[in-house]
């Protein structure tokens, strides 16, 4: 079954979408569950696992779609309908996951809290984003994306030493398994001068086949001019 025959509340994801949804949100399809069935199954689902904050869930899933148009959409009036609704959405489940509860502790619940920290970034609620990966990070020391962001997040209001010292402790934290914190590492230290250890992270990351090139690029020219 497409993905796109999934009706969720005025957001029908596309393939793309489709792909970067977490697991819990694709399960019930994937056994061929189809609207309306589809939100009781994610419910469901979520309960089998042991999680209580279920009815929550629901509006998670459309936060990730919104999300991922907000984040790749420039027109200003769209984003501010993208951007409420993935504000409000993820914000939704997160305010009933209380701390210290046992539902705070299901692995995708690192993914829900970083998705929340990029929304507000977008919003540029960076106080805001950057608590919530900071409950990420007490709970999920080891999801490597929640550096990247927590980074990215620092680089944007020009604090570079601040953005590097949050990749180094995330390498040392995770291992940085696909070379993700390596590769953003490597740009900063090349934005930096810092071409040496720029060199170091970008190898690093092309041999975990990290995807990204635009540093290796600029390196391949640094060389050039020499």
């Amino acid at each position: 079954m497409s993905p796109t025959t999934y009706a969720f509340y005025k957001a029908t994801p596309t393939i793309v979408e489709w792909d970067a949804l977490p697991d819990i949100c694709k399960d019930p399809l994937r056994i061929g569950i189809e609207p309306p069935e589809g939100r009781a199954a994610i419910k469901h689902n979520s309960k089998q696992r042991g999680f209580a904050t279920a009815n929550g869930i629901w509006h998670t899933c459309h936060g990730f779609i919104w999300l991922h148009r907000l984040e790749l959409n420039s027109y200003p009036k769209k984003r501010d309908i993208f951007q409420r609704n993935a504000l409000g959405e993820l914000g939704y489940t997160l305010r009933g996951l209380l701390p210290g509860s046992a539902d705070e502790k299901f692995p995708f619940v690192a993914e829900w809290l970083v998705a929340h920290a990029r929304a507000l970034f977008q919003a540029k609620e960076y106080k805001k984003a950057i608590k919530q990966l900071d409950r990420a990070r007490g709970l999920f020391p080891s999801y490597y994306p929640l550096y990247t962001v927590h980074a990215t997040i620092h680089f944007n209001e020009d604090q570079t030493g601040l953005g590097i010292e949050i990749l180094e402790e995330g390498i040392k934290a995770t291992g940085d398994p696909v070379g993700e914190l390596n590769y953003h590492l490597g740009l900063a230290y090349f934005k930096a001068g810092e071409i040496a250890k720029a060199r170091t992270h970008e190898k690093v990351a092309r041999e975990r086949k990290y995807p990204f090139r635009f540093l290796t690029r600029k390196l391949a020219e640094l060389d050039a001019k020499k």
